[in-house]
């Protein structure tokens, strides 16, 4: 999933994101869950429903200098940078054996409880 660009008004941002998200996940607006954004403003946290799981995205936004709005959604299975993300929304998520979704979901709760940086071996800062 690569970067999409729209441009629109920044106060139409959430409806934006959850479009974005049902076209890339491939699911319906009843399936998505919870939706928060976190405290620098470019990220979103997704709880979505798919297949009887319930399973994270995150949603990177960027905005550029032509007012375009970008944003990528990386699911938690494609080891996604953690961030801050409620526990109410990790606590909502379905037990998965993918391993970089239980990793991702072991450091946002560790930076959810003021851990500034994960570092795992043989990998980047996360």
């Amino acid at each position: 999933m690569g970067w999409n660009g729209v441009k629109i008004d920044s106060k139409d941002i959430e409806n934006h994101i959850r479009k974005v998200s049902m076209y890339e996940l491939g699911i319906e607006k009843e399936n998505i869950l919870m939706l928060v954004q976190d405290n620098s403003l470019d990220h979103w946290a997704l709880a979505y429903e798919d297949m009887g799981h319930i399973k994270a995205a995150i949603i990177r936004v960027k905005w550029d200098d032509a007012g375009f709005c970008n944003t990528k959604v990386i699911t938690e299975e494609e080891g996604p940078t953690a961030i801050v993300v409620p526990t109410e929304l990790l606590d909502m998520l379905t037990p998965t054996e993918n391993q970089y979704a239980k990793e991702w979901r072991e450091d946002c709760y560790l930076i959810s409880k003021g851990v500034t940086a994960v570092i795992r071996e043989f990998r980047s800062v996360r």
